[in-house]
């Protein structure tokens, strides 16, 4: 593969880095020239690797005669991977400190190079009016106390529903009387008024999913917004039952049905 180059200059040698696309990639013989280490050993050392083999690659350069080569290279996220794996101890001892330069220093050196530098934060103070600016600041700053009181104001409503909402619904509950009860004050039947109930839509009847030969009633959905009668579980004569509970509200109802 073809790759445009780039000399870094490091330690007072230069190390030739090609691009592949705009990925970087480091010519291995001139870094162990450079070095001192011994090409062909390093060559077969990078072979014998499945890491650095397998990301290895030969790259065509054209080189100083201005013919074209191909050379070994690496990816450059890989050189300090080669680097650390040439043992220090094992190297001839006047290309020793070197290398240790190398293992310290290259990766860092060509980090700096070739990573994408942070971008400057733009002051934008410098593109608007001082008077312009401090009017918007101003005005934004207006706004969004607004926006906090309109929030506080939101959510004191909300909280008194709430009160009243639980004070309705304890009044319902205190004030409510069995359908039994409101049957003999409109001198009718416990069964009418269920009959009644059913037929307005509050309550239906049903056979349930656990307890079978037995038909339950339950609120609708009607029956739940309206409020007018409640169901409230209880032992009668030593038998669970669901007592049907009329609100003052449901009196009021059932008496304006019986009525007609």
């Amino acid at each position: 593969m073809n790759a445009k180059s780039k000399i870094v200059k490091f330690n007072n040698q230069q190390i030739p880095v090609y691009f592949v696309g705009d990925k970087p990639f480091v010519a291995m013989k001139p870094i162990c020239e450079n070095i001192g280490l011994d090409w062909d050993g390093q060559r077969q050392r990078i072979k014998r690797n499945h890491v650095l083999n397998s990301t290895a690659c030969m790259i065509k350069v054209v080189a100083q005669d201005n013919k074209d080569r191909e050379v070994l290279a690496l990816p450059f996220s890989m050189l300090n991977g080669w680097l650390l794996g040439v043992d220090a101890n094992k190297v001839k001892p006047e290309i020793k400190d070197t290398l240790v330069k190398y293992q310290l220093e290259c990766y860092d050196v060509l980090y700096q190079h070739f990573m994408p530098k942070p971008r400057k934060p733009v002051d934008l103070s410098a593109y608007v009016r001082k008077d312009a600016h401090e009017s918007l600041a101003l005005k934004y700053h207006c706004m969004f106390r607004q926006y906090d009181d309109m929030i506080d104001d939101l959510r004191d409503q909300v909280s008194r529903m709430e009160n009243k909402c639980r004070r309705y619904n304890f009044k319902m509950h205190i004030t409510a009387i069995p359908i039994d009860v409101a049957a003999k004050q409109f001198h009718a039947t416990e069964s009418h008024l269920k009959r009644l109930l059913v037929q307005e839509g509050i309550l239906e009847e049903r056979d349930p999913y656990i307890e079978i030969n037995k038909k339950v009633l339950t609120l609708t959905k009607r029956g739940q917004q309206l409020e007018l009668v409640f169901l409230k579980s209880d032992i009668v004569n030593g038998d669970v039952q669901d007592i049907i509970m009329v609100t003052e509200d449901g009196l009021s109802y059932l008496s304006g049905m019986l009525d007609k």
